[in-house]
């Protein structure tokens, strides 16, 4: 999560390069996601990726995708039950 919302767009920017593809954003949460293949790695990359577009995180964490994020990384688009859901 970002510390500032309104710096989703550079985050992004920042991160083209980790897949740009596959980056997730909602933007009323500042909340990027993006698959870490890598793991730990990848989480780290993506850290000094934003320090280096000095951008700041308010968050970072690894999870494990939930069913609806495959589907979505999978389809393109989210389950019904997701879009119903907003």
């Amino acid at each position: 999560m970002l510390a500032d919302r309104n710096s989703i767009s550079a985050a992004v920017e920042a991160l083209k390069e980790l897949g740009e593809n596959n980056i997730h954003t909602d933007i009323d949460l500042g909340k990027i996601s993006l698959p870490a293949i890598d793991g730990i790695a990848a989480l780290n990359k993506a850290v000094a990726l934003l320090d280096k577009a000095g951008i700041q995180v308010a968050e970072v964490a690894l999870q494990q995708p939930t069913l609806d994020d495959v589907f979505l990384s999978l389809t393109g688009h989210a389950t019904e039950d997701e879009v119903k859901k907003k």
